[in-house]
C-alpha cells in the first residue's frame, strides 16, 4: 500500500508541474487587429481600424514577426508565473516565454531610430535614462500599437514583466526597459478633443501608488543573490522549487494593475507597448499581456453616522459601526477589478439621567411637557454634531417636587459597577446581573414607550427580546430608593 500511494503522488506532484508551465503559440501571419481584438481588448471598448488608426507590430499590419506570440498558463499561484492567458512580447522570441524556449533569437534584430515612433524614445529617456541610470543604447526592441474608442469613463489592464538580468544585473546598467504608453483623446481627424484629462505619451505601467516606471531597476529582491538592496519587492517574484521551470524567465513581478485612466467616451485613444533590451542583446525579458482591458473604478466615500446607527456596505453584507478606514474590492458590469474606500466616522451619542420628587398634586415642566405623575420620562435632543441624544427623567413620589441624586455619594458608584446589563448588541435574550430581588426592570424604546417591564427574581434575570425589532433600546433598572438607565443595541 505504502508504494500505491508513493507512485500517486510523484503522478499527481508531475501533472501539476506539467500543467503549471507557460506554454506558446505562434500569431504569425495573422493581422495585428486579430491578435489584439482576440488577447486584448476587454468588453465596452472598440478596437478602431481604419487608415488613420491602424494596428501595427513592428510598424507592419501584419504579424512577420516572432518577437511576439500568445501564451496561456493554468495555475497562476503562489510562486508560479501569475497570469493565465494573453499576448507576450519580447526581446528575442515568444517561445522563450515557455520553459526551455531558449532557441530563437528576435526576428527582425532592429534598433530605436529604424521605428517610425521616435516618441518612444523619448519616453525611454525619460524614465530608464534618467530615472534607471542605465545605458543610453537600446537594441532588439518590439513595438505594438492600436487605437481605441471606449465607451466608459475609465480603464485599466494588467501585465506582468519578466527577464533573465533577474537577479545578477539588478541595479546595474542593464535595465531591460518597457512601457505603456497612452495618448489622446482625438476626434476621427486626429485633433485633440477639449474637456478630457489629456495624455501624451502618458507611461501607466508604474509601480502602485507611485510615478515611478516599473523597471529591472525600480521592482526586485535586489542583485547577486539578492544580497543588495532590494526596490518594491512586494511586487517581485523569486521562483522555487517547482516554479523555478513554470516559465522561460529568471524572475518576474507580481500581476500589476496599470494606473487607470480617465477617458472620453467615444475619442480615440493610441496605445504604445513597448519592450527592449538596454545596453546589448544578451539576457532577454519579456512581457505578458493580459485580456482584461477593462473599466475600473476608484470610489472613495466620506461619510458619518452615529454611534446607534449603523452603516451598510452591501457588496461585502457587513454593516460598520466603528470610526476606521475600510476597503472593498469587488467586480464590476464590465468585469474589472474596482475599488471602494470608506472612511467612516461614528459621533457620540449623548444620554444623561435626571431624578425627581414629585409632591402630590404637584408639577413640573420639561420642555412643554407637563409632569405630574411618577414614571420614566423620555426627551430626545440633537447634538451639534447630528446625532440625536437621549434625556431620561425619572419620577418617583416625595415630600417635595425637587431634583435629587438618582443616586447618592458611595452607593450611586457601588450601584454602577454592581449592575452589568449584557451582551451589548443583544439578540435574543439580555441578561441583567447584579439586581436585588423584586428589582424593577423596564424596556422602553427611545421614544419612552415602555415595551416590556419584570420585576427581577434573583440577583440573575434575563429578558426574553427576540421579538424587538433590532434598533436601540433602554434599560431602566429600579431597586429601591436607586434608578439607573442603561442603553443597549438589539441586533
Amino acid at each position: 500500500m505504502k508504494r500505491i500511494l508513493l507512485f500517486v503522488s510523484v503522478l499527481m506532484l508531475f501533472v501539476a508541474n506539467s500543467f503549471s508551465q507557460v506554454t506558446t503559440y505562434s500569431v504569425s501571419n495573422k493581422t495585428v487587429q486579430q491578435i489584439v481584438q482576440q488577447y486584448l481588448i476587454g468588453p465596452n471598448i472598440t478596437l478602431a481600424n481604419d487608415a488613420l488608426h491602424p494596428s501595427l507590430f513592428q510598424g507592419q499590419s501584419t504579424v512577420s514577426s516572432n518577437q511576439i506570440g500568445a501564451f496561456k498558463n493554468n495555475i497562476t499561484n503562489l510562486c508560479d508565473m501569475p497570469m493565465d492567458s494573453g499576448l507576450v512580447m519580447t526581446t528575442c522570441g515568444y517561445q522563450q516565454a515557455q520553459p526551455g524556449g531558449y532557441g530563437s533569437g528576435a526576428s527582425p534584430n532592429i534598433g530605436m531610430y529604424n521605428m517610425s515612433d521616435s516618441t518612444f524614445y523619448w519616453t525611454y529617456t525619460k524614465y530608464c535614462i534618467e530615472e534607471g541610470k542605465t545605458a543610453t543604447s537600446m537594441n532588439t526592441i518590439a513595438l505594438l500599437t492600436f487605437w481605441i474608442k471606449p465607451n466608459i469613463d475609465n480603464f485599466q489592464f494588467s501585465y506582468c514583466f519578466a527577464s533573465d538580468e533577474y537577479p545578477g544585473f539588478v541595479n546595474s546598467s542593464f535595465n531591460d526597459f518597457f512601457g505603456f504608453y497612452f495618448s489622446g483623446p482625438y476626434d476621427s481627424l486626429g485633433n485633440v478633443v477639449q474637456g478630457g484629462t489629456a495624455y501624451e505619451m502618458q507611461n501607466l505601467a508604474l509601480v502602485p501608488g507611485t510615478q515611478t516606471a516599473v523597471m529591472i531597476n525600480t521592482v526586485n529582491h535586489g542583485s547577486y543573490g539578492h544580497s543588495q538592496p532590494h526596490s518594491n519587492p512586494e511586487y517581485h517574484i523569486v521562483p522555487t522549487g517547482s516554479c523555478t521551470s513554470s516559465c522561460g524567465f529568471n524572475e518576474y513581478t507580481t500581476k500589476l494593475p496599470t494606473a487607470s485612466t480617465f477617458v472620453v467616451a467615444d475619442a480615440y485613444y493610441k496605445i504604445t507597448i513597448g519592450i527592449c533590451n538596454i545596453g546589448d542583446e544578451s539576457y532577454q525579458s519579456g512581457l505578458f499581456l493580459a485580456k482584461d482591458m477593462r473599466r475600473f473604478d476608484t470610489i472613495n466615500i466620506d461619510t458619518t453616522i452615529c454611534e446607534n446607527q449603523e452603516y451598510y456596505m452591501e457588496i461585502a453584507d457587513e454593516y460598520l459601526t466603528q470610526t476606521g478606514k475600510y476597503s472593498y474590492t469587488y467586480t464590476n458590469l464590465t468585469g474589472g477589478d474596482s475599488l471602494i474606500n470608506i472612511d467612516l466616522k461614528v459621533n457620540p451619542v449623548a444620554m444623561d439621567n435626571y431624578c425627581w420628587t414629585l409632591k402630590a398634586d404637584d408639577s413640573f415642566e420639561v420642555d412643554d411637557k407637563v409632569i405630574n405623575a411618577p414614571g420614566t420620562y423620555i426627551f430626545k435632543y440633537q447634538t451639534w454634531l447630528g446625532c440625536d441624544s437621549t434625556v431620561v427623567y425619572n419620577v418617583e413620589w416625595g415630600e417635595e417636587t425637587m431634583e435629587t441624586d438618582c443616586v447618592s455619594g458611595i452607593d450611586k458608584v457601588n450601584l454602577n459597577d454592581k449592575v452589568k446589563v449584557y451582551p451589548n448588541p443583544a439578540k435574543n435574550i439580555l441578561y441583567i446581573q447584579g439586581v436585588e430581588h423584586d428589582a424593577l426592570i423596564t424596556i422602553l424604546d427611545v421614544s419612552g414607550k415602555q415595551l416590556k417591564q419584570i420585576k427581577a427574581s434573583n440577583e440573575n434575570t434575563s429578558i426574553d427580546i427576540s421579538d424587538l425589532q433590532d434598533g436601540i433600546y433602554l434599560v431602566n433598572v429600579i431597586m429601591g430608593d436607586n434608578n439607573i438607565t442603561r442603553k443597549i443595541s438589539k441586533q
